[in-house]
Formats: structure tokens, C-alpha cells, sequence
């Protein structure tokens, strides 16, 4: 087993978690950042949240580490995260996720951050 390798933020807004991803991980990083994800979601998962993974300086990794990604995508959804919202992967992460739409369900890419929070909030409006 190795080391972890991963750069990542973590804040919650409310009912909005945004993550920062950074730099070039394998699967024992994608992990921790799973795990970590988990714990910080302890307050969230009582009600609709969505979850933010800002991609822009995210580099990837193995396909292990796409794995480990959709099983905290599943395990999101069945803790009420109504919605992954990624900003701005990429070129050749666009096109793992994409490839992976299937499996990594209820997710959306937009260009910026700002975007991604403004339809988070959008998203946890209750219907009138």
C-alpha cells in the first residue's frame, strides 16, 4: 500500500459542500479525500446538500482513483446530495467522466466556481 497522494480543501456553506482538488493522486489519496468528504458531511446528510469538487487545478490520477470517486458519488447520493457539481476539469478528465456518465450519475460540469455555488443554491430551493 502507498503514502496517500492528494491535495484538497474542504468548506461547507450551508447545505453546500465545496471541495478544492489539486495536483496528481492515486487511489490511496482518493481514499482519504472520500473518508474526509464523508466526516465533513456528518451535519449535511439530514437533508438535501449538494456537493462542489472545483477541478481546475486537479491533474487526476490512475482510473482507480475515477473508482473510488463514483463510489463516493453513490454513496452521496444515498445520503441525500441531491447534486455533483464539477468545475472546470480538464480536457482528459472531461473525458473520463464523461465516459463514466452511467455509473457517476446526477452530476453537472460548469466553468466557475460562482456558477457552481449559485446552482447549488438553486438546486436546494424547495419547490413552491
Amino acid at each position: 500500500m502507498f503514502e496517500p497522494h492528494c491535495q484538497y480543501s474542504i468548506d461547507i456553506q450551508g447545505a453546500v459542500m465545496v471541495t478544492i482538488l489539486s495536483g496528481a493522486w492515486n487511489r490511496e489519496g482518493a481514499k482519504k479525500y472520500a473518508e474526509d468528504v464523508k466526516t465533513a458531511a456528518e451535519n449535511l446528510v439530514h437533508k438535501p446538500w449538494c456537493r462542489i469538487a472545483d477541478l481546475s487545478d486537479f491533474d487526476g490520477g490512475p482510473m482507480e482513483v475515477m473508482d473510488e470517486l463514483i463510489e463516493l458519488q453513490q454513496w452521496s447520493r444515498s445520503n441525500k446530495c441531491v447534486r455533483l457539481l464539477l468545475v472546470a476539469p480538464k480536457l482528459l478528465n472531461k473525458s473520463v467522466i464523461d465516459s463514466k456518465a452511467p455509473v457517476y450519475p446526477d452530476v453537472d460540469q460548469l466553468a466557475t466556481l460562482d456558477e457552481a455555488i449559485q446552482r447549488a443554491n438553486e438546486l436546494l430551493i424547495p419547490p413552491k
